[in-house]
């Protein structure tokens, strides 16, 4: 399996579960939560030849075990940081500009008995944080205005550049992740087993955009947040035979934008992305990235399946499984209303933004939502 594809398939195509537990996304077929690697204690692919229980999967299963806790106390912490390096002096990673602490990971665990031999709870939280390996150069504000003098003016003079940075070197393709897991095993008797399954992962970020280079506080961040549930019942009923009862919900957020509130005032006028020096392919040199997307995925499943080994070579199980989910979808782009002069003859570079009308034919190109169950 590489980068999400298994067997040629697309991404997409693999479905993922968390101790048997699918935790597939219906919106694009990722994973729902990311898995510390200190917790997995076994990792399945199937890669062809699916049984029935895996209809959904199209070109590999992954289900990862996690750690079970037992009769022993146990706890630990661990850490790393550092930096990358570049001998070149540039823009985007200068030599000069190194910094111990630019990545950084914290990790503890706790494994607790509760009552021996019936509760157990194992625990573990991770922050992680890089500025990541690629820099802008803060020359430019959103608001900064570009005059263009005109073709009768020499190309190095054709242009006033408002420039209000302090040319300081910003992170840019930069990531913060939070990530708690908590798993809670209890045995009312030998032969039954209590598994609860709790995971929250948040995790923002910012994917470099080259155009916004000296720029970097114009473009989007990423904010995704990721929280799952699931409740599994195993009870052997004899040496031969289990049954497993499944009970889980996720809910998945994931948005970005520049400004949270999509009526911020510290919204530009839409030119101001097009002001840039045209002599030349160039950097921006001003403005704001317009768009706002919303995505919400919330998933509830309910899963009971039984299995008995016949004998040496015969097993066979049966089991069924429901599940529903909803999708809400939001993208737009804030629009700015007709006939607001250039920022070239106000020196105004804010507007009064809006969300666009997707009943207004006029508008509804610029805005896309909807819902799917």
């Amino acid at each position: 399996m590489i980068n999400g594809h298994a067997r040629g398939g697309r991404s997409g195509e693999i479905m993922y579960a968390i101790d048997g537990v699918p935790m597939t996304d219906v919106y694009d077929g990722s994973q729902v939560v990311e898995i510390n690697k200190n917790v997995i204690n076994e990792l399945q692919f199937v890669s062809g030849a699916f049984n029935a229980e895996y209809g959904r999967a199209m070109s590999g299963y992954v289900n990862i075990v996690t750690k079970d806790a037992d009769n022993a106390v146990r706890m630990g912490f661990d850490s790393y940081f550092g930096d990358y390096y570049s001998d070149r002096t540039d823009i985007f990673r200068g030599s000069d500009c190194f910094k111990p602490m630019a990545t950084r990971n914290l990790e503890g665990y706790l494994n607790l008995p509760i009552l021996k031999d019936r509760i157990y709870f194992f625990g573990n939280y991770r922050n992680y944080h890089t500025d990541g390996w690629i820099n802008g150069k803060y020359v430019f504000d959103p608001w900064n205005i570009t005059i263009n003098r005109g073709a009768s003016y020499e190309p190095l003079d054709r242009y006033i550049i408002q420039s209000t940075g302090d040319s300081s070197l910003v992170p840019m393709n930069w990531q913060d992740r939070n990530y708690f897991h908590g798993k809670l095993l209890i045995k009312p008797t030998k032969h039954i087993n209590l598994n609860y399954n709790s995971i929250l992962d948040i995790h923002n970020w910012q994917e470099y955009n080259h155009s916004y280079a000296y720029n970097p506080y114009g473009d989007i961040t990423r904010h995704n947040r990721s929280f799952t549930n699931s409740l599994t019942m195993t009870h052997m009923l004899s040496t031969k035979t289990f049954y497993q009862a499944i009970l889980s919900t996720y809910t998945r957020n994931y948005q970005h934008y520049v400004y949270k509130d999509p009526l911020d005032n510290r919204y530009t006028h839409y030119l101001l992305l097009q002001q840039a020096p045209n002599v030349t392919p160039s950097f921006l040199t001003g403005g704001t990235n317009p768009e706002h997307f919303y995505r919400s995925t919330r998933n509830y499943l309910a899963k009971v399946d039984i299995t008995s080994q016949l004998n040496r070579t015969n097993q066979i199980k049966l089991g069924i499984e429901y599940g529903r989910y909803q999708l809400d979808y939001k993208y737009y782009n804030v629009l700015q209303p007709a006939g607001i002069p250039a920022p070239l003859v106000t020196m105004d570079p804010f507007v009064s933004v809006y969300i666009p009308n997707p009943e207004d034919p006029n508008e509804n190109t610029a805005i896309d939502i909807y819902t799917r169950k």
